[in-house]
């Protein structure tokens, strides 16, 4: 979508891909339950090929469609089994990393199937898009299940292995290990609980606002307008810049500055990242704003764009998808993280759809001037409310997160990283 002209149609085809995402959101946690996360991956890379497959043969515009609709819902249904599972699976020191570098992997696979529609044939290219999926199905023979999930099928042997086997052998994991086990009961016991119930538990809304307002922050960051409309932004100023390249240029940029955020989450502390990234951040929109407004050389707009890059990059997307996930407790993280994606998803898909409206009627100055506005509301309510997570174990999160006193002073708490 980076590559070409957009237009109205185009906008509404990536809110119809969005909402098809919410919809895989939806579906996959009652699915993971039943069947686990090992199962439910793969079944989301078989959709994904499917996805692939159906725009790569289109020849009429509801088959292609149908496309991007398998590949939204695979993709919603795959990303939320993907924070979860790599929230649970690490020993508390690469948790940061592992999770951060999930971005960075995202990056790389968008800037390959950009690679792959500009070298290739459009058609060819979507079929190499294809053989990710397929490899992703290769490797998750190696894959273990989450012991959590082998613990409420009563699977305590084959949970304790797979535990060991991710964590390694040490007093703290045989610590969580018995933790995990103790906790089994009160997950199945959660889990007949009404979902009403859950949702209006302080439980579950205290964590859900701050990860509703980092979510928040992201989107009017306006990251992922910008990723798909920064290309017809130089365009128009500049008729004789080569689209493919600028592309593939600011896609390098994002796959270079993932990989670096994977180093700074193991380095700062969330909030400090955060934080850091979110004032870089508004200090480059309004740069941003000023260039479009006062049409300054196009080449100072480029330079603005790649500081934008690297502040919500290294600062903001780490933190943003990390720590929702960390501060839900285990009894319903699962279901956490998928509500938190669904509002991400929807926040998206409005602001997606009505972008090019409302730069038609109103300027892309004005829009991106109320962007900047709520992402800097967003920045000030999250100084106030974000907990630090970075030293602590999902067990120590769960049994302190609600004694943690949310704003700049908090208690120093030990621990790894």
């Amino acid at each position: 979508m980076s590559v070409g002209n957009l237009n109205r149609d185009s906008f509404q085809s990536v809110a119809t891909n969005i909402s098809s995402m919410v919809i895989g959101v939806s579906l996959s946690t009652n699915f993971t339950r039943a069947v686990g996360n090992k199962l439910s991956i793969l079944i989301s890379n078989v959709i994904w090929i499917c996805g692939w497959i159906c725009l790569s043969i289109a020849e009429h515009f509801y088959f292609f469609i149908l496309g991007c609709f398998l590949i939204g819902f695979s993709t919603g249904f795959g990303n939320k089994l993907a924070i979860y599972y790599l929230i649970e699976m690490p020993q508390r020191e690469l948790r940061g990393i592992i999770s951060v570098f999930n971005s960075a992997c995202f990056a790389a696979g968008q800037m390959l199937g950009h690679l792959a529609t500009i070298i290739l044939p459009w058609r060819r290219g979507m079929q190499m898009c294809g053989v990710v999926p397929f490899l992703a199905i290769l490797f998750l023979k190696f894959v273990p299940e989450l012991p959590n999930y082998l613990l409420t099928k009563d699977k305590l042997e084959q949970a304790e292995k797979n535990f060991f086997l991710l964590r390694g052998v040490s007093q703290e994991s045989e610590t969580e290990f018995a933790s995990m086990v103790t906790k089994t009961k009160d997950i199945l016991d959660g889990r007949k609980r009404s979902i009403f119930k859950i949702i209006c538990s302080r439980k579950f809304l205290m964590p859900f606002f701050v990860s509703a307002t980092l979510l928040t922050a992201q989107s009017t960051s306006a990251i992922d307008c910008l990723v798909i409309y920064t290309v017809d932004i130089l365009t128009k100023m500049s008729p004789t810049i080569n689209a493919k390249l600028v592309t593939i240029l600011f896609d390098s940029l994002c796959v270079t500055f993932g990989i670096l955020s994977c180093y700074l989450v193991k380095k700062f502390k969330r909030r400090e990242l955060l934080l850091t990234g979110a004032v870089g951040t508004i200090i480059s929109m309004i740069l941003l704003i000023l260039n479009m407004h006062f049409k300054l050389p196009v080449y100072l707009l480029i330079i603005f764009l790649c500081m934008y890059n690297a502040t919500v990059n290294l600062g903001v997307v780490p933190v943003v998808w990390l720590v929702p996930a960390e501060i839900f407790p285990e009894v319903i993280r699962d279901l956490g993280i998928s509500y938190s994606t669904i509002y991400y998803y929807l926040f998206t898909a409005v602001s997606t759809k009505f972008l090019p409206s409302l730069t038609s009627d109103y300027g892309m100055v004005a829009v991106l001037s109320v962007f900047a506005a709520a992402f800097c509301t967003c920045t000030i309510l999250l100084f106030f409310i974000i907990p630090e997570t970075k030293k602590l174990t999902l067990q120590e999160l769960e049994s302190k997160v609600n004694r943690i006193k949310f704003g700049y002073k908090k208690k120093k708490m030990s621990g790894g990283d």
